[in-house]
């Protein structure tokens, strides 16, 4: 059996594993359109996030608005999404069988989002129950990325000293700064909420077009 020399492997969630952007713009456009604010094309919303969910609010307002006005569009957003989280969101491909991999050769494997926790939590349970040993997303403890509170809450647990045994999987500029923060290694994907370019001048070093590519690079 080829073997794979990290201990764990942390994936992002959005972008990475799920293509969840057509029920996010869903819901943010219903709950934009329910309280007078201008919709957006799906193709745009996805470029709001990755910074958390109240930041994807706030960037689809486009204005600084009364607080109370803005907690009842995230209210409505975050209620609506709740019962549509999964209505067109699918896996992306090849993901299933490259975690089947790295379960097969004994990896730890964990999720860190800036999606809220409970439909982080709801979305991998669906699509990958019993799969992941370790499942973050925003709340409580766990502070937004590009912060590494979340990094190295997952490496206590897994009993990991030393983040070089660690690779993270990403799409997103935060993703890019997270990795720098950690100073682990990491693929980011060219299939998620960012363009190939954009990861570039984020300053991603090693950007893939498909599943097969990280096989390659991490199995030997």
């Amino acid at each position: 059996m080829n073997m794979i020399k990290y201990k764990a492997v942390i994936f992002d969630l959005d972008g990475t594993l799920l293509d969840t952007s057509k029920d996010l713009a869903i819901s943010v456009n219903f709950a934009l359109a329910k309280h007078g604010f201008q919709t957006h094309p799906e193709y745009i919303i996805p470029w709001f996030t990755g910074n958390g969910m109240k930041m994807l609010i706030k960037r689809a307002i486009g204005s600084e608005v009364d607080e109370n006005v803005f907690n009842a569009v995230f209210q409505d957003f975050t209620a609506h999404y709740s019962v549509h989280a999964n209505d067109h969101t699918r896996v992306y491909d090849g993901i299933e069988d490259l975690i089947a991999r790295l379960k097969k050769s004994g990896v730890k494997l964990a999720v860190l989002s800036n999606k809220k926790h409970a439909p982080t939590s709801y979305l991998i349970d669906l699509h990958f129950p019993h799969t992941f040993d370790i499942v973050y997303g925003e709340g409580g403890e766990i502070t937004r990325k590009p912060e590494t509170k979340g990094f190295w809450k997952i490496l206590t647990s897994f009993g990991i000293d030393d983040p070089r045994d660690v690779l993270y999987i990403g799409d997103s500029e935060v993703d890019v700064m997270t990795v720098k923060n950690a100073h682990c290694d990491s693929i980011f994907v060219s299939w998620g909420f960012r363009t190939k370019q954009h990861l570039m001048d984020a300053g991603a070093e090693i950007i893939v077009d498909s599943t097969d590519e990280i096989i390659e690079r991490i199995f030997s």
